[in-house]
């Protein structure tokens, strides 16, 4: 619900700002041997013990912030010829301009030489966050809301044999209280009256997982997918049992062999059953609100081109449609939205093919407020 992002290139990356000082009282080189240019490979490769790393916010639906987390990066042992993935604690919280605030921690493992993935996070939020309420019925109205929540997850995924293919299982819960902001018509009103404002949620998800990616960090070429199935059954203390499903499909490839590359993502996302509002899946591109465009299925459709323009320096360009059905029961997509737009990289670590840079995204004209959106992302590694 807050800021979407890549956590391990983002705490890798961050990390190299925070601790630049450390990193030349350590004797660790900052120009890659190959062309001299500033590089952050072999300070990536030397990072154990804790750093403090700094977070930027940017997403429009919360307003920009900031926060600091502590991230503790777990020494491994090397493996010939192989940059292994690091093992990460993390802890803290941030702050944005419209009262949002969050804090927590977790861990990221990748055990038995890349065998298992685990990830484990326990968050509270108090988001200040708008739904759009009534867009079926032809009174889409903007609503207010204040939520605290309490997130907790358990996932880990399981390499089958040699191969690319993941199977794994999770464990969800989170407890929420939602606050409602009165608006002007008593109608609307009166329906958020009746929804149920203490909500739990506590359910289980199993995953199949393929990731064929040449790179987790800036991919070039492969395919990625993965679909999760959720459930929230009653008898595990849910308040409305309902399930999800989610398939998310990417593709890469060169064009022209280290100068045009093209990225591909289809997302497809639905809910079942008693969803409360907030769960329902929502348009998730650049340049688009989180949680403005919501359907009990919603469908995604990206594509991203990158071009080397000079050396370490690349441009980018980015597009998108998402379309949204509110309702499963009665399947019919009435909605959709398109987001576009640019952006720079540059390549920050070598060893890692570790992007990073800046996007400016925009998309159609808001129906409620008849103005385009805009809205800019510090990027790091892949943005699809």
């Amino acid at each position: 619900m807050l800021k979407r992002y890549k956590p391990i290139a983002l705490l890798l990356l961050l990390s190299l700002f925070s601790q630049f000082v450390y990193a030349q009282r350590e004797k660790v080189s900052f120009r890659d041997t190959a062309d001299g240019a500033i590089d952050a490979s072999n300070f990536l490769l030397s990072v154990t013990g804790f750093l403090p790393v700094p977070i930027i916010i940017t997403e429009p639906a919360v307003g920009y912030g900031g926060g600091l987390f502590g991230a503790y990066f777990h020494k491994k042992e090397s493996v010939e010829n192989t940059i292994n993935r690091p093992d990460i604690s993390i802890g803290g919280g941030g702050l944005t301009e419209n009262g949002t605030w969050f804090a927590g921690g977790g861990h990221m493992g990748f055990w038995n030489k890349d065998r298992i993935r685990y990830r484990g996070f326990l968050l509270y939020a108090n988001p200040f966050i708008n739904f759009y309420f009534g867009r079926d019925l032809g009174i889409e109205t903007e609503i207010g809301t204040e939520m605290k929540a309490w997130f907790f997850l358990q996932n880990a995924h399981f390499r089958i044999r040699q191969s690319n293919w993941y199977v794994g299982g999770e464990y969800i819960y989170s407890s929420t209280e939602v606050q409602f902001q009165p608006v002007s018509n008593p109608i609307i009103d009166y329906i958020l009256s009746r929804f149920k404002q203490n909500l739990t949620n506590s359910g289980v998800g199993a995953h199949l997982l393929y990731d064929g990616r040449d790179n987790m960090y800036t991919t070039n070429k492969g395919w990625y997918w993965e679909t999760t199935v959720r459930y929230y059954p009653e008898f595990l203390g849910t308040t409305k049992q309902y399930g999800s499903a989610k398939t998310d499909v990417k593709w890469f490839t060169p064009i022209v062999e280290n100068n045009i590359y093209l990225a591909l993502k289809n997302t497809a996302s639905l809910v079942f059953d008693n969803a409360p509002f907030y769960t329902l899946p929502f348009v998730q591109m650049r340049g688009v609100k989180a949680m403005r465009y919501q359907g009990e299925f919603v469908n995604t459709l990206q594509a991203e081109g990158r071009f080397r323009v000079y050396n370490r320096w690349s441009l980018v360009g980015f597009g998108g449609i998402g379309f949204i059905s509110p309702t499963l029961s009665d399947f019919e997509v009435t909605e959709s939205v398109w987001a576009g737009g640019t952006g720079i990289r540059y390549m920050m670590a070598r060893l890692f093919n570790l992007q990073a840079g800046l996007d400016f995204a925009w998309s159609e004209k808001d129906p409620l407020t008849g103005k385009n959106q805009f809205a800019f992302y510090i990027t790091f590694g892949t943005a699809l």
